[in-house]
């Protein structure tokens, strides 16, 4: 009933998981959405904590718009989400991306309603995405032009800011304490085809309402790791992720 577009559990052999976003979805439950390539679809899963190690399992998904890579996403307080669209296969693809070209933005979908695309939200790779304000308040990281916006509801309008950055803001995440988000990107020379090296990477703390920033950590081309994608507060850590590569780092909280 929840999710009458889509009749058939993923395939394992075509799973291709992007962007997740784990969330609290009352009575004692929790529930992890994936962006998934394999079908082009937002998947949604149950997570249980009753034994050593968290049981994962699949119970619905909603279908995306032909024509459309999804990347990240984040849960919205109906039930529903909002996804970042970061291009239009058909429409240049990364390439467009990487030359600044606006490519998409949000998509949202509420339970019992068609996914649909944000008018005013058209960005150059629309990235990480995060959601405040009881769902009022859009954060979302253009990694094409390596800005950051936010963007709000007001009379029934999405009122848009934007700041730069300085890199191209990849995951943004929540701090433990819910105040700040924590955003992790790259820093490289954009070429057709890709980068034409990953020459270091940044990790910013950011005031979600002022939008103001603190730089966490600013990395050069010979750190250890390269292509950081996010970092997250785990205690008195921040744990960093890379798109490229197997390894998870970790610097200090600050």
């Amino acid at each position: 009933r929840r999710f009458p577009g889509c009749a058939a559990a993923p395939d394992p052999q075509k799973f291709s998981a992007h962007g997740i976003a784990l969330h609290d979805a009352g009575g004692g439950r929790q529930e992890l959405l994936v962006v998934n390539h394999g079908r082009e679809a937002i998947e949604y899963f149950a997570v249980t904590q009753s034994g050593a190690k968290p049981g994962v399992q699949w119970v619905g998904c909603v279908q995306l718009p032909p024509d459309v890579y999804a990347n990240s996403v984040a849960p919205m307080p109906d039930g529903g989400f909002v996804t970042s669209l970061f291009y239009h296969p058909s429409q240049g693809g990364i390439d467009a991306v990487f030359a600044s070209q606006v490519t998409g933005g949000i998509l949202r979908w509420s339970p019992g309603g068609k996914v649909t695309e944000l008018p005013g939200t058209q960005v150059s790779g629309a990235n990480g995405i995060a959601v405040s304000h009881g769902g009022q308040v859009i954060h979302l990281a253009a990694w094409g032009t390596r800005e950051l916006l936010r963007f709000e509801w007001n009379g029934g309008k999405l009122a848009k800011r934007s700041v730069p950055m300085g890199f191209a803001g990849d995951n943004l995440r929540w701090s433990e304490d819910g105040k700040s988000l924590l955003i992790g990107g790259q820093k490289f020379v954009a070429r057709k085809g890709g980068p034409a090296s990953l020459d270091g990477w940044s990790v910013v703390r950011v005031n979600p309402d002022t939008l103001e920033m603190k730089m966490v950590r600013d990395a050069g081309p010979k750190e250890t790791m390269q292509g950081i994608t996010v970092g997250v507060e785990v205690d008195n850590e921040i744990w960093l992720g890379q798109f490229r590569g197997t390894q998870v780092g970790y610097i200090p909280k600050k």
